[in-house]
C-alpha cells in the first residue's frame, strides 16, 4: 500500500470483515481462513485503488475491477474468480439498499 492513509482504511475494511468472520460458519476451518485471506487481499485492493471505507458499499464493479487486477498480474481466469471467495463474499456482506447477492442473481 502507498500511503499512509491507506493503511489506515486498509485496517478499517479488515477491523469490519473481522466481525463478519466470526459470524461466519460456511465450510472448514481451513476454507474459512482461505476465504479470510482472500478477503484481506481484497481489502488490500480495494483500499488502495478505491479508497472504499466500507464493505456494505462493495459493487459488482469492485469485484470485476479485482478479478482484471489479477489476471493482468499473471493470475489465470479460474484462479482470478476464486480468490475473492464469491460465496462468502455475497453471503456475509449486505449492503443497505442491495446486496452483491441480488446484484449477481438479477443478471
Amino acid at each position: 500500500m502507498a500511503t499512509i492513509q491507506s493503511k489506515g482504511i486498509f485496517l478499517t475494511l479488515v477491523a469490519q470483515l473481522d466481525k463478519l468472520a466470526r459470524h461466519n460458519r460456511q465450510g472448514s476451518f481451513r476454507t474459512k481462513e482461505r476465504y479470510y485471506e482472500a478477503c484481506k487481499r481484497f481489502c488490500a485492493y480495494l483500499a488502495a485503488e478505491y479508497h472504499l471505507q466500507k464493505l456494505e458499499n462493495i459493487s459488482g464493479k469492485h469485484l470485476v475491477s479485482y478479478v482484471l487486477y489479477l489476471q493482468d498480474t499473471g493470475k489465470s481466469a479460474g484462479t482470478a474468480k476464486k480468490p475473492t471467495s464469491l460465496p462468502f463474499v455475497s453471503s456475509t456482506i449486505r449492503c443497505p439498499t442491495q446486496s452483491i447477492r441480488c446484484q449477481r442473481t438479477a443478471s
